[in-house]
């Protein structure tokens, strides 16, 4: 890993990594074996959270402010982790910055289910008070991992479910969106079912993470697959 070590010590707006190029799904398969991974693509709006546990800036795709109500805010800072180095064992509220998808589109679950305020996290970009930069796209999947686990139960009126496309976390209706390696093609056909889903977007397993001084960043190891609508082709 050939991090590079970019200090974040106080709040600064970053660019998220964002996929540009747009194809047919009949492409899938030739993606598939050229080491990609893959990640549904949630119908909701684009929210970075920037927390140190304390102070807390939750900001859109485009630098600014999220202007949408958030129910979940008051939530986000309980999201701050850390690798904790002070002598005493106690929290040094170093900085870390979080990627996701806020649901608020009304936009129907697997259930035919209304799925709104709840945030999906996709990506993390900076990790106990530095810039992940260098990391790889597969790097940064397991330092999710490690910091939020992988459970993928749910209890409902039913009974308790397994999760087909997400990891619940420990804050209420905040999640992880799983990634997938293999299988992509099947796994396009059973998301587009859904409505909350848009489609697949895949990202070079070991594209290094870069400096997200601009929109465009990290596009020439992401391509993405969506379902047609009235408004693109795919």
């Amino acid at each position: 890993m050939n991090a590079i070590k970019i200090p974040y010590n106080k709040f600064r707006y970053i660019y998220p990594p964002r996929p540009e190029l747009a194809l047919d799904s009949s492409n899938l398969p030739d993606y598939e074996s050229k080491g990609y991974l893959w990640q549904p693509k949630l119908n909701g709006d684009s929210l970075l959270i920037f927390t140190n546990g304390i102070e807390t800036h939750v900001y859109n795709r485009h630098k600014k402010n999220f202007k949408k109500e958030i129910k979940l805010e008051s939530s986000f800072h309980k999201l701050h982790r850390e690798t904790i180095t002070d002598e005493k064992g106690s929290a040094t509220n170093k900085w870390m910055v979080l990627v996701g998808e806020y649901m608020i589109k009304s936009k129907r679950n697997e259930q035919d289910l209304v799925w709104n305020n709840k945030f999906v996290i996709f990506d993390i970009l900076v990790f106990d008070g530095f810039q992940l930069l260098g990391w790889t796209f597969r790097q940064r999947m397991e330092l999710l991992d490690r910091l939020y686990g992988k459970d993928d139960m749910v209890l409902t009126p039913d009974g308790v479910e397994t999760l087909k496309f997400l990891y619940t976390t420990p804050i209420e209706d905040v999640f992880r969106v799983k990634t997938f390696e293999d299988c992509i093609p099947k796994l396009w056909k059973d998301l587009i079912k859904i409505d909350m889903y848009e489609g697949l977007v895949g990202k070079r397993a070991d594209a290094p993470l870069e400096n997200g001084t601009t929109e465009r960043n990290n596009t020439a190891s992401q391509v993405k697959f969506r379902k047609p609508t009235k408004n693109y082709k795919f």
